[in-house]
């Protein structure tokens, strides 16, 4: 029984305990393993024994024990998270090591591995009428477990109770989420930058989000393509919505329009959700031709004086139009570019014939009727240096321009079409307006060798045709590569 008592004591002794080796003498001497209690105590001395010869046989480094404040080293290892983050075998070393999920040496032990926090704040909208209720979310992941801070305008807010927070913390293993939500009741403030703060003894991170009171007055003005036949009726429209919104009022240039013999205003108001809509209708009864056009603004008008105005140029034109003059485009994509009809380009007057002639700029008859004139299609190559060091960074970069569609763009080298690799990056920017597209396309050549140079093309095509522009890379005495664009 002596040698029993001996073995335990080394046992416990191994296990970190203290334990006096009479005390487990008269322990052992005094049950009976057929009792409940005894078998009770022999199966805890077999657990024991299993966790003690295990760590025998699997020492573990001073450095390496289990710091998670949340017990969850567990929960990591049941789900086989040790080797997915340095964080875990960090902080759950110990039961990692034990459970054979990561070496017992590694760079865990230096205790420097962290979680950095991760933060995003989110609502709903960034614009609210006047008097919402807004909710402003933080969402702020890491472990320890972060704390959250409000602040608005740069001015802490939390410690001041000034807006209700409700914060809970979200499930997770070890790396736990907290999220705080802050309640504003009748947000009036027109401009409001809200960030929060999520801080731990690891580090801190910061997300942050800008609020802002919604125009409570908007106007529309109709119709959208202002460029008429003085046959028609020269009508316009006025559609004024707010809450507070008062009158609407009308001006020619600076001229303030009021019923009368050349014009006639026709109001009609309505309510909807606490909005107020004001729909002011003007006609002009005895419109002039006016192919340079007037200016026509809106005002709405709302009870504090504040007031939001609209305003179009509109064109009255007595004009013939030939039955072979249409807008091909459209009418409001040729209102839109009404400014080419000046420009004396033949493919806008095919496109654009009837605002163009409308506007006073083509004549009821002449060639442009039986012109199929297209937009020229242009292409063109500049580089960023004309001399780039061996090994340095060249960049060119085509211009293209054409109409109609958005014409395609290609690089080759030798007539070989180029494709991206390892130091050759490519990039396409294109911006379309109604009646004319640019493609801008770069190629980046990084680490330039003389096995990069030769000449490049950049081709450009669309339903019109195709064209080329050309640039040529040769390498110089002095071991720099030389860029020879042509300018022409």
């Amino acid at each position: 029984m002596l040698g029993v008592a001996v073995f335990l004591t080394a046992i416990l002794a191994v296990a970190g305990q203290d334990v006096d080796p009479t005390d487990a003498v008269d322990t052992i001497d005094v049950l009976d393993p057929s009792s409940l209690v005894g078998q009770l105590t022999v199966s805890q001395l077999k657990e024991l024994i299993a966790e003690t010869m295990t760590q025998v046989m699997i020492p573990l480094h001073y450095n390496c024990t289990d710091y998670s404040e949340t017990g969850d080293c567990g929960l990591v290892v049941e789900n086989n998270l040790c080797g997915a983050k340095q964080v875990y075998a960090r902080y759950c070393c110990r039961s990692c090591t034990l459970a054979k999920q990561i070496p017992t040496y590694g760079p865990h032990l230096s205790l420097t591995a962290k979680a950095p926090i991760s933060i995003n704040v989110t609502t709903d909208k960034i614009k609210y009428l006047r008097g919402s209720n807004v909710t402003i979310t933080c969402e702020a992941t890491g472990y320890p477990t972060p704390e959250v801070v409000w602040f608005r305008n740069y001015n802490e807010i939390s410690s001041t109770g000034e807006y209700h927070e409700e914060t809970e913390v979200l499930d997770g293993i070890l790396l736990k989420t907290v999220r705080s939500n802050l309640i504003i009741d009748n947000f009036s403030v027109d401009y409001s930058h809200f960030q929060c703060m999520a801080i731990n003894s690891e580090g801190l991170a910061k997300s942050s989000i800008t609020v802002y009171i919604e125009d409570e007055l908007s106007v529309e003005l109709f119709p959208e393509v202002p460029i008429m036949e003085a046959k028609d009726d020269v009508v316009l429209d006025c559609v004024a919505t707010g809450t507070d919104v008062n009158e609407v009022i009308w001006f020619r240039e600076v001229e303030l329009i009021h019923n009368s013999n050349e014009y006639k205003i026709i109001e009609r108001r309505s309510f909807e959700e606490g909005l107020t809509k004001i729909h002011s209708k003007l006609t002009i009864l005895r419109h002039k031709t006016d192919d340079s056009g007037s200016l026509f603004t809106c005002s709405a008008i709302d009870r504090k004086g504040g007031n939001k105005e609209k305003w179009k140029r509109v064109y009255i034109s007595d004009v013939g139009i030939h039955p072979n003059c249409h807008d091909l485009v459209g009418r409001q994509a040729c209102y839109e570019e009404s400014q080419r009809c000046e420009y004396k380009q033949e493919y806008v007057y095919r496109y654009c014939c009837r605002t163009c002639t409308l506007m006073g700029v083509l004549p009821t008859y002449g060639p442009h009727l039986g012109v199929n004139a297209e937009a020229p299609l242009e292409v063109y190559i500049r580089a960023n240096s004309t001399q780039i060091p061996y090994g340095g960074d060249a960049e060119l970069v085509c211009y293209t321009s054409g109409f109609p569609g958005r014409q395609s763009v290609m690089w080759l080298k030798r007539d070989e079409m180029i494709k991206e690799s390892d130091n050759i990056h490519m990039k396409h920017d294109s911006t379309c307006s109604p009646l004319l597209c640019e493609v801008n396309a770069s190629l980046l050549i990084k680490g330039i060798k003389i096995s990069d140079t030769g000449k490049y093309i950049c081709r450009t095509s669309n339903v019109v045709g195709m064209k080329d522009s050309t640039v040529l890379l040769r390498s110089m005495e002095d071991g720099n590569i030389y860029i020879d664009v042509d300018y022409s």
